[in-house]
């Protein structure tokens, strides 16, 4: 008798986090979904412990991000070391952030490290694009909008709050259920919305031409839904 062994080997993969400030948190949250080793990502308010005039409410509201000078509007990923480095990361949150101009500290850019480890790497990182002078391809943004804010004095959360996440450097807040996935849920809906506008309007009470509406009615649906799709 002849007895068949089968050995599974399991593999464990590092899945990390990391938390990033890149503007309004909508779209870059999306975009960074399309990056190899990227699993998921949360959006949310951080840096609140540190920013801001006054001691910041704890947990935020979307009203007291836009009212105040503390939080920033941030994305947090969870990524996989195995696929994805966090200097490689760093790179892709480079290339897709939006932050806007002025002195909003809401929608700055921001690296928040969540240890030690992470802040070497976002300061390596960092300095090396300084030095290059990197700016950024598609628009000509210079690295010199980031920003990397730390506090290894940060107490851990609380285990029983599971609105937030805090690591040793960054405290992190999940924003509301309606700006998780906005453009993931919302964009079928415009799509759906535009297709029954551009379809119910009635071009004939200015005398125009069956051929006239009917060119309105398929541009307007190519256009404003391919405005959807790429926003």
């Amino acid at each position: 008798t002849t007895t068949t062994t089968t050995t599974t080997t399991t593999t464990l993969h590092a899945i990390r986090e990391a938390t990033f400030g890149m503007g309004c948190f909508w779209k870059p949250s999306e975009s960074l979904l399309k990056i190899p080793g990227v699993l998921n990502t949360v959006v949310g308010y951080a840096g609140g412990s540190l920013g801001g005039n006054v001691k910041p409410l704890q947990p935020p509201s979307y009203e007291d991000v836009c009212d105040g000078d503390a939080w920033v509007e941030s994305v947090m990923v969870a990524y996989e070391e195995e696929i994805i480095s966090y200097e490689e990361l760093l790179d892709s949150f480079w290339e897709v952030q939006e932050p806007r101009d002025g002195g909003e500290r809401q929608y700055q850019s921001f690296i928040f490290p969540a240890d030690e480890v992470q802040l070497e790497g976002a300061e390596r990182w960092l300095r090396d694009a300084t030095m290059a002078g990197r700016r950024r391809v598609s628009d000509g943004l210079s690295v010199s909008v980031v920003n990397i804010e730390y506090n290894a004095n940060n107490s851990k959360k609380n285990s029983s709050d599971t609105t937030s996440s805090q690591n040793d450097g960054v405290l992190f807040y999940r924003a509301e259920e309606y700006h998780q996935e906005f453009w993931q849920t919302w964009r079928p809906r415009v799509a759906i919305a535009v297709f029954l506008l551009s379809t119910s309007v009635d071009l004939s009470i200015v005398n125009a031409s069956v051929e006239f509406q009917e060119l309105f009615k398929s541009s307007t649906l190519t256009l404003l839904v391919a405005g959807g799709v790429f926003y």
